[in-house]
């Protein structure tokens, strides 16, 4: 049997086998080989756009955190009164308004009447009233001040004077910067000047605007 020897190749006839230089993944020799280019530069566009996502992620984040926060303000605040400083600055840049909650039925006058003079009133003299009565808050939450009607009747129970108060117009200094809070009771007078008109009734009556 002839043998054929080629340079790092060894052939025989029978059986045939080849022996040659056997390169495997892992080889030692591979070690510290640098990577093609366009390996590199795939890896470096993977990072940057994993990087983009995450900051369009966030963004999105916060975005809907300002819609949900500027459409249940309201709730918040009543739910969290500490966050209601939070929201105000916020409604501030976003031209908007945190109110409290509003339960009319829940806010009770008590006890009014309407104090007159004793003896008449020369013509053309006005007539000095007070009108007494207190107000109070029973829901267990802080609830804005409400507006008040006050209608002032003759003997034929008519209404010839009507007075429309807004809070600032009718609380004391003490009051107007704060809510009508939780089971609150005010006792308020309010003075009323009256001139050429007989008074023998009133109603007083509460809203929100």
């Amino acid at each position: 049997t002839r043998s054929l020897i080629v340079t790092g190749v060894q052939t025989c006839a029978l059986p045939i086998c080849v022996q040659g230089e056997a390169r495997l993944r892992g080889d030692a020799s591979a070690v510290g080989r640098t990577p093609p280019e366009f390996l590199a530069e795939d890896e470096e566009n993977s990072g940057l756009k994993t990087l983009i996502w995450g900051f369009a992620s966030f963004f999105a984040f916060v975005v809907v955190l300002v819609q949900i926060a500027y459409v249940y303000r309201n709730d918040i605040a009543t739910s969290l009164p500490s966050l209601r400083p939070t929201l105000n600055t916020l409604c501030e840049s976003l031209r908007c308004e945190v109110s409290l909650v509003r339960q009319l039925d829940r806010i009770t006058i008590d006890g009014s009447s309407l104090d007159q003079p004793s003896e008449p009133q020369a013509e053309g003299r006005p007539a000095q009233m007070t009108l007494a009565f207190s107000m109070r808050n029973r829901l267990t939450q802080p609830q804005p001040w409400p507006h008040l009607l006050i209608e002032l009747k003759d003997a034929s129970n008519t209404p010839v004077v009507r007075k429309r108060l807004a809070p600032m117009d009718y609380l004391p200094a003490q009051f107007k910067d704060k809510p009508f809070l939780p089971n609150q009771e005010l006792n308020l007078r309010l003075p009323i000047e009256v001139t050429g008109l007989q008074i023998t009734g009133f109603q007083l009556t509460r809203y929100f605007p």
